[in-house]
């Protein structure tokens, strides 16, 4: 495709604003593959590549690809499926540190991985028995819920977004944008 070789500069900054101006809950599309959502946004229906394999959506086992093994972490984002999000959760690491330092650098040609991933595959061939059985539908109560968890174990950053973007360009040492404007004391608090 001719937009292939295209670099986007500034990135960044953009996404982030992008992220600041999110309002409340009518601006994110918590349960994407809702019924009503893919009608509205996809009318003549989803590619059966978008929901093949579905039944493994909801699976506590480690994905698999070539070398890697990454955690997959279904129980994080339950509202996107329209179900109950548990809080707080002690959820065991599945994957050890060492198993991400797998590379094939330095390796001869034809090197099998197979023992080193061995147990992850078989542990695959198990993953439709190891699915979050939750039947719990979202409700706004248990957002509420979770918001009077979470707010007093993070940190929160009240802001003013304005329409037009400021122009700031973040440096290495920036955690967040340092300028300020008249609007931020109005913002409201989150309670």
């Amino acid at each position: 495709p001719t937009w292939a070789n295209l670099q986007v500069h500034r990135a960044y900054p953009e996404y982030v604003w992008e992220f600041d101006r999110i309002q409340g809950d009518e601006d994110v599309r918590w349960t994407p593959y809702s019924p009503e959502d893919v009608a509205a946004r996809a009318p003549a229906g989803l590619s059966t590549f978008c929901t093949i394999d579905s039944e493994y959506w909801l699976t506590r086992k480690a994905l698999v690809f070539n070398i890697f093994v990454e955690e997959y972490s279904p129980h994080r984002v339950m509202r996107q499926f329209g179900l109950h999000q548990e809080f707080p959760l002690t959820v065991p690491r599945v994957v050890t540190p060492s198993v991400h330092s797998y590379t094939r650098k330095g390796q001869a040609a034809g090197t099998s991985w197979w023992t080193r991933l061995e147990p992850w595959v078989v542990q695959w061939g198990q993953a439709l028995e190891d699915v979050i059985q939750e039947t719990r539908p979202f409700t706004s109560e248990a957002y509420e819920d979770y918001l009077r968890w979470y707010i007093p174990r993070t940190r929160t950053r009240v802001t003013h977004t304005p329409t037009v973007r400021q122009s700031h360009t973040p440096t290495l040492r920036d955690t967040y944008p340092s300028h300020r404007d008249q609007a931020s004391s109005l913002a409201p608090l989150l309670v």
